[in-house]
């Protein structure tokens, strides 16, 4: 399993994308790059996703923060999803489901996918993440999840501190 996780991680090792936040040349300051993470609806995968990768970006002090979309939104987060975000600690106030739109994806610094595929006319993904249920039960979900924002935050760090 881990295998599955570890070695789509490690080939973004060959792209020399994945180093600190690029200065601002304007402001000579960082800014922080962004995650894309995309679901079918918005309202469950990735909004688990974004939530956990922020908090371990902001925990690790990471120039990266992510946020979500989805192929065909729904107007809210799934109830299963937002009770346990809510349990999980996680402001949900502003956490609204949007369709993905063509600047999302070219303004990402990177773009996960969770169990869909891009429309042909949008930037690839950079990876597919599969085989995360959702089925009202979030912490399996949640901890599927979790595993794999753990790797890419390892990954992140890893890169980060080698440049």
């Amino acid at each position: 399993m881990m295998n599955k996780i570890l070695l789509p991680l490690i080939s973004l090792l060959t792209f020399s994308f994945l180093v600190s936040g690029q200065p601002d040349k304007e402001n000579n300051k960082r800014v922080k790059r962004t995650i894309l993470f995309v679901c079918e609806h918005g309202a469950g995968r990735s909004a688990i996703a974004a939530s956990y990768f922020n908090k371990k970006a902001e925990n690790q002090k990471l120039e990266y923060s992510a946020i979500f979309r989805g192929l065909e939104a729904q107007e809210a987060l799934g109830a299963s999803t937002k009770v346990g975000l809510i349990k999980d600690s996680v402001d949900v106030t502003n956490l609204t489901p949007s369709n993905l739109s063509k600047n999302d994806a070219e303004d990402a610094y990177m773009v996960i996918t969770l169990d869909c595929t891009l429309p042909a006319n949008f930037k690839n993904a950079n990876l597919q993440w599969t085989g995360i249920p959702m089925d009202g039960n979030y912490e399996i979900s949640k901890n599927r999840i979790a595993l794999k924002v753990d790797s890419l935050i390892t990954v992140i760090s890893k890169d980060i501190k080698r440049h």
